[in-house]
């Protein structure tokens, strides 16, 4: 259902009907599994630049962050209903997230708060960052949106 590659290429997260997630070498050897239904599907996924966690977007509306090797780091919530789709922002400070609840929500990676959100009128699919790190797309039912992000601590 969803992948993200690690930074530096040596692994690769795969997000399974089941609600596992799994960590695979490049030569397609899994080196662990994690999370279950108990956390529902994990939807979407995304690997900052460090490396050192992997962040899943959830079936039943949470974010949850993970080290490569499965345990559990924390546990964000926000959204209603699925979150279809994770981007990091190209300076890695932020993580935009969407989903079925139509909201669009931006967290803070170092406090791991939500820092801004706003709903739409219909479900959310996909979001990315343009290169400035401040305006996002957001892709959904009704179209394509653009927001514009400004925090005090850019």
């Amino acid at each position: 259902m969803a992948t993200a590659v690690s930074p530096s290429g040596d692994w690769l997260a795969s997000a399974h009907d089941n609600g596992t997630i799994r960590i695979w070498e490049p030569g397609g050897t899994e080196r662990t599994q994690f999370a279950g239904e108990e956390f529902g599907v994990a939807r979407a996924l995304a690997v900052p630049a460090d490396g050192a966690t992997v962040i899943s977007g959830h079936s039943r509306g949470a974010l949850h962050f993970w080290t490569p090797a499965g345990q559990l780091i924390n546990t964000l919530q926000g959204h209603s209903s699925n979150v279809l789709s994770l981007a990091l922002s190209p300076d890695d400070r932020w993580l935009a997230s969407v989903g079925y609840d139509g909201q669009l929500r931006i967290w803070d990676l170092r406090t791991q708060k939500c820092r801004a959100a706003t709903r739409i009128d219909g479900h959310l699919y996909n979001v990315c960052w343009q290169p400035d790190s401040r305006h996002i797309l957001a892709s959904g039912a009704r179209g394509v949106f653009e927001f514009s992000f400004r925090s005090a601590l850019h």
